[in-house]
Protein backbone atom coordinates (compact mmCIF):
# COMPACT_ATOMS: atom_id res chain seq x y z
CA UNK A 1 0.00 0.00 0.00
CA UNK A 2 1.29 3.50 -0.58
CA UNK A 3 0.39 6.96 0.10
CA UNK A 4 -0.64 9.11 -3.16
CA UNK A 5 1.93 10.47 -4.67
CA UNK A 6 0.63 13.71 -6.30
CA UNK A 7 2.11 16.16 -8.66
CA UNK A 8 1.89 19.91 -9.78
CA UNK A 9 -1.53 20.81 -11.85
CA UNK A 10 -2.56 17.37 -11.06
CA UNK A 11 -6.30 18.05 -10.28
CA UNK A 12 -9.55 15.77 -9.49
CA UNK A 13 -12.87 16.55 -9.52
CA UNK A 14 -15.70 15.30 -6.74
CA UNK A 15 -19.28 15.70 -6.49
CA UNK A 16 -20.37 17.01 -3.00
CA UNK A 17 -23.53 16.36 -1.24
CA UNK A 18 -24.49 17.28 2.49
CA UNK A 19 -27.31 16.44 4.55
CA UNK A 20 -28.37 17.99 8.00
CA UNK A 21 -31.04 17.15 10.37
CA UNK A 22 -31.67 19.03 13.74
CA UNK A 23 -34.32 17.04 16.21
CA UNK A 24 -35.11 18.86 19.27
CA UNK A 25 -38.32 18.11 21.48
CA UNK A 26 -40.87 20.90 22.07
CA UNK A 27 -40.08 21.14 25.58
CA UNK A 28 -36.83 22.78 24.72
CA UNK A 29 -36.61 26.39 23.67
CA UNK A 30 -33.67 25.70 21.41
CA UNK A 31 -36.61 24.02 18.94
CA UNK A 32 -37.83 28.41 19.27
CA UNK A 33 -34.20 29.29 17.48
CA UNK A 34 -34.18 30.38 13.98
CA UNK A 35 -32.84 28.58 11.43
CA UNK A 36 -31.62 30.09 8.23
CA UNK A 37 -31.18 28.18 5.28
CA UNK A 38 -32.97 25.16 6.50
CA UNK A 39 -36.44 23.67 6.91
CA UNK A 40 -39.31 22.68 9.00
CA UNK A 41 -41.13 19.67 9.79
CA UNK A 42 -42.79 18.54 12.44
CA UNK A 43 -43.49 14.21 13.16
CA UNK A 44 -44.27 14.29 17.16
CA UNK A 45 -41.27 16.59 17.18
CA UNK A 46 -39.31 19.89 15.78
CA UNK A 47 -36.99 18.81 13.02
CA UNK A 48 -34.80 21.15 10.36
CA UNK A 49 -33.34 19.75 7.71
CA UNK A 50 -30.58 20.85 5.32
CA UNK A 51 -29.41 19.58 2.03
CA UNK A 52 -26.84 20.75 -0.27
CA UNK A 53 -24.58 20.06 -3.45
CA UNK A 54 -22.14 21.19 -5.26
CA UNK A 55 -18.72 20.54 -7.68
CA UNK A 56 -15.74 20.12 -6.20
CA UNK A 57 -12.18 20.34 -7.43
CA UNK A 58 -8.68 19.60 -5.92
CA UNK A 59 -6.31 20.54 -7.18
CA UNK A 60 -2.42 19.81 -6.43
CA UNK A 61 -0.33 23.72 -6.83
CA UNK A 62 2.63 23.02 -5.37
CA UNK A 63 4.80 19.69 -3.90
CA UNK A 64 8.02 20.86 -1.97
CA UNK A 65 11.40 19.32 -1.58
CA UNK A 66 10.52 17.08 1.72
CA UNK A 67 7.05 16.08 0.28
CA UNK A 68 4.86 18.70 1.66
CA UNK A 69 1.95 18.99 -1.16
CA UNK A 70 0.10 21.98 -1.51
CA UNK A 71 -3.42 21.85 -2.53
CA UNK A 72 -6.16 24.48 -3.50
CA UNK A 73 -9.81 23.15 -3.24
CA UNK A 74 -12.81 25.32 -5.27
CA UNK A 75 -16.46 25.01 -5.09
CA UNK A 76 -18.45 26.05 -7.63
CA UNK A 77 -22.61 25.25 -8.92
CA UNK A 78 -23.18 25.49 -5.01
CA UNK A 79 -26.68 24.89 -4.14
CA UNK A 80 -28.99 25.02 -0.75
CA UNK A 81 -31.95 22.28 -1.72
CA UNK A 82 -32.33 23.62 -5.31
CA UNK A 83 -31.62 27.73 -4.79
CA UNK A 84 -28.21 28.40 -6.00
CA UNK A 85 -25.35 30.29 -3.87
CA UNK A 86 -23.00 32.50 -5.64
CA UNK A 87 -19.27 31.89 -4.51
CA UNK A 88 -17.34 34.77 -4.93
CA UNK A 89 -14.93 33.56 -8.29
CA UNK A 90 -11.03 32.40 -7.92
CA UNK A 91 -11.77 31.93 -4.11
CA UNK A 92 -10.32 28.63 -2.47
CA UNK A 93 -9.52 26.69 0.22
CA UNK A 94 -5.97 25.79 0.61
CA UNK A 95 -4.49 22.81 2.28
CA UNK A 96 -1.08 21.59 3.03
CA UNK A 97 -0.43 17.81 3.47
CA UNK A 98 2.29 15.67 4.15
CA UNK A 99 3.35 12.77 2.25
CA UNK A 100 0.95 10.37 4.35
CA UNK A 101 -1.46 12.49 4.37
CA UNK A 102 -1.89 14.39 7.65
CA UNK A 103 -2.89 18.03 7.30
CA UNK A 104 -0.48 20.59 8.42
CA UNK A 105 -2.84 23.52 7.67
CA UNK A 106 -5.90 24.84 6.13
CA UNK A 107 -6.81 28.50 5.20
CA UNK A 108 -9.60 29.74 3.00
CA UNK A 109 -9.30 32.63 0.61
CA UNK A 110 -12.61 34.02 1.70
CA UNK A 111 -14.83 34.00 4.02
CA UNK A 112 -17.83 32.41 2.40
CA UNK A 113 -15.86 29.01 2.51
CA UNK A 114 -15.19 29.18 5.91
CA UNK A 115 -18.48 26.18 6.92
CA UNK A 116 -17.32 23.90 3.96
CA UNK A 117 -13.55 23.56 4.79
CA UNK A 118 -13.51 21.54 7.64
CA UNK A 119 -15.11 18.87 5.51
CA UNK A 120 -13.07 19.09 2.73
CA UNK A 121 -10.12 17.98 4.24
CA UNK A 122 -11.78 14.33 3.82
CA UNK A 123 -10.73 14.32 0.31
CA UNK A 124 -7.08 13.32 2.10
CA UNK A 125 -6.01 9.90 3.36
CA UNK A 126 -4.04 9.57 6.26
CA UNK A 127 -2.05 6.36 5.53
CA UNK A 128 0.52 5.50 7.97
CA UNK A 129 3.37 3.84 6.63
CA UNK A 130 3.55 1.67 3.55
CA UNK A 131 3.17 -2.01 5.46
CA UNK A 132 -0.68 -1.42 6.09
CA UNK A 133 -2.64 -4.67 5.82
CA UNK A 134 -6.59 -5.61 5.88
CA UNK A 135 -7.51 -5.35 9.75
CA UNK A 136 -4.96 -2.87 10.93
CA UNK A 137 -5.72 -0.29 12.98
CA UNK A 138 -3.90 3.33 13.82
CA UNK A 139 -5.01 6.24 16.18
CA UNK A 140 -4.82 9.73 14.70
CA UNK A 141 -5.63 12.98 16.02
CA UNK A 142 -8.32 14.45 13.11
CA UNK A 143 -9.29 18.30 13.41
CA UNK A 144 -13.31 17.72 13.08
CA UNK A 145 -15.90 20.69 13.01
CA UNK A 146 -18.45 20.53 15.75
CA UNK A 147 -22.13 21.09 14.61
CA UNK A 148 -23.20 24.25 16.07
CA UNK A 149 -27.02 24.33 17.06
CA UNK A 150 -28.06 26.53 14.53
CA UNK A 151 -26.73 25.03 11.57
CA UNK A 152 -26.01 28.32 9.46
CA UNK A 153 -22.99 29.31 12.08
CA UNK A 154 -19.59 28.65 11.55
CA UNK A 155 -18.47 25.10 13.29
CA UNK A 156 -16.02 24.98 16.12
CA UNK A 157 -13.23 23.09 15.15
CA UNK A 158 -11.50 20.58 17.51
CA UNK A 159 -8.57 18.23 17.63
CA UNK A 160 -10.01 14.87 18.06
CA UNK A 161 -8.12 11.73 18.74
CA UNK A 162 -9.55 8.95 15.98
CA UNK A 163 -9.65 5.47 15.46
CA UNK A 164 -8.85 4.18 12.19
CA UNK A 165 -9.23 0.76 10.13
CA UNK A 166 -8.38 -0.46 6.85
CA UNK A 167 -11.68 -2.14 6.59
CA UNK A 168 -11.62 -4.08 2.99
CA UNK A 169 -11.11 -3.72 -0.59
CA UNK A 170 -14.10 -2.78 -2.58
CA UNK A 171 -14.95 -2.28 -6.16
CA UNK A 172 -16.06 1.56 -6.83
CA UNK A 173 -17.02 3.30 -10.00
CA UNK A 174 -15.11 0.96 -11.26
CA UNK A 175 -11.85 1.66 -9.07
CA UNK A 176 -10.06 -0.84 -7.03
CA UNK A 177 -10.73 0.68 -3.70
CA UNK A 178 -9.36 0.24 0.02
CA UNK A 179 -12.17 1.34 2.48
CA UNK A 180 -10.70 2.76 5.32
CA UNK A 181 -13.20 3.98 8.40
CA UNK A 182 -12.50 6.56 10.89
CA UNK A 183 -14.16 6.68 14.41
CA UNK A 184 -14.25 9.02 17.45
CA UNK A 185 -16.56 9.14 20.46
CA UNK A 186 -15.79 12.06 22.77
CA UNK A 187 -17.39 13.78 25.53
CA UNK A 188 -17.67 17.65 24.58
CA UNK A 189 -16.14 18.55 28.13
CA UNK A 190 -12.97 16.51 27.46
CA UNK A 191 -12.44 18.77 24.30
CA UNK A 192 -13.64 22.15 25.91
CA UNK A 193 -16.33 22.75 24.42
CA UNK A 194 -18.61 25.53 26.11
CA UNK A 195 -22.66 26.09 25.05
CA UNK A 196 -21.69 29.47 23.54
CA UNK A 197 -19.85 27.78 20.93
CA UNK A 198 -22.38 25.46 20.23
CA UNK A 199 -24.88 27.93 20.20
CA UNK A 200 -22.81 31.31 18.97
CA UNK A 201 -25.02 34.11 18.14
CA UNK A 202 -28.10 33.12 19.21
CA UNK A 203 -28.36 35.50 22.02
CA UNK A 204 -29.42 32.60 24.70
CA UNK A 205 -27.68 31.98 27.38
CA UNK A 206 -27.23 28.18 28.48
CA UNK A 207 -24.95 26.10 30.87
CA UNK A 208 -23.93 22.44 30.84
CA UNK A 209 -26.60 20.44 33.48
CA UNK A 210 -24.63 17.47 33.29
CA UNK A 211 -20.90 17.27 33.97
CA UNK A 212 -19.63 15.84 30.34
CA UNK A 213 -21.96 18.47 28.73
CA UNK A 214 -22.89 15.76 25.98
CA UNK A 215 -20.86 13.50 22.97
CA UNK A 216 -19.94 14.14 20.15
CA UNK A 217 -19.65 11.30 17.74
CA UNK A 218 -17.50 10.60 14.22
CA UNK A 219 -18.09 7.99 11.27
CA UNK A 220 -15.92 8.69 8.37
CA UNK A 221 -15.76 6.40 5.29
CA UNK A 222 -12.91 7.17 2.81
CA UNK A 223 -12.75 5.19 -0.47
CA UNK A 224 -8.86 5.48 -1.97
CA UNK A 225 -7.67 3.72 -5.38
CA UNK A 226 -5.88 1.04 -4.69
CA UNK A 227 -3.28 2.15 -7.50
CA UNK A 228 -3.17 6.01 -7.13
CA UNK A 229 -3.56 6.47 -3.06
CA UNK A 230 -6.53 8.79 -3.94
CA UNK A 231 -9.58 9.21 -2.01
Amino acid sequence: IHPAQFKPNQSFNYKMNISRVNVLTDKNNLSKLKQPYFKHAKINRPIFYFEGSGDVNLKCVDVSENQVSTFQIKVTDYKRFDEQVIFPQDQYVTIKSSRLGSIADVTVSDFSLMKLSPDLIHLLAFIPNDGVRIGDRWNKILHLPLPPIRGADIPSVRAVDTKMIYVRDEKVNGHDCRLLLSTALVWLDDINVTPEELLQFSGINYRLQAGKGGRYQLKREQWVDKRTGVV
